[in-house]
């Protein structure tokens, strides 16, 4: 099993133990001596995608990311990565899968949400071209893995229930290549 898929297999196996903790238990009114369990701070349980496109530390960014909502609580799995622009020759480029625990500010039609988590990083470099004809060469491309802590703040607005606009920034610390990104996205699913 690869990397990539085992980070997702967690957060799955994860989001159900996620949601049980989320229910507290309280005295029971009655006197029955039974405790009773408390609703969550919020009953707003739902999932989204989010996609987005924009700047980063090696020129353009990008990020994919489900979110799974207990009210204000979320669990995030991400890969997000920034890639140098290059015509002629594959830029430099470094990426992350990672599984964030994050915290919704705000309600209604527009929220912010801070979250982080471990993360797996790869970077890759093209090294130098070989076997040229005009402007096609062959490369080797480099490619080394390290875990790293990945952020993300997100700031967005959602018009109706289903979709969602937003300003994402993200980034990660790692040994290798640390790297940050600023996308604009779109947020689809149970957004509020």
């Amino acid at each position: 099993m690869n990397t990539r898929a085992f980070v997702i297999s967690v957060a799955l196996a994860l989001a159900p133990t996620f949601a049980a903790a989320q229910a507290v238990p309280v005295p029971d009114p009655t006197g029955s001596g039974a405790p009773a369990t408390a609703v969550p701070e919020s009953d707003d349980t739902g999932v989204f995608v989010s996609l987005g496109g924009g700047v980063g530390t090696h020129d353009m960014a990008g990020q994919l990311s489900l979110s799974v909502a207990f009210g204000r609580h979320h669990l995030v799995v991400r890969t997000a990565g920034t890639v140098e622009f290059a015509i002629f020759a594959p830029g430099r480029s470094t990426d992350d899968v990672a599984l964030l625990y994050g915290r919704r500010h705000g309600a209604g039609k527009s929220w912010v949400r801070l979250a982080g988590g471990p993360s797996v990083v790869t970077v890759r470099d093209p090294g130098a071209g070989y076997d040229c004809y005009w402007f096609a060469c062959s490369y080797d491309i480099r490619e080394e893995s390290t875990l790293g802590l990945a952020l993300q703040a997100d700031a967005v607005w959602a018009p109706v229930s289903g979709l969602g606009l937003g300003i994402t920034a993200s980034g990660n610390l790692n040994p290798k290549d640390p790297f940050a990104a600023l996308t604009l996205g779109v947020h689809l699913g149970k957004v509020r």
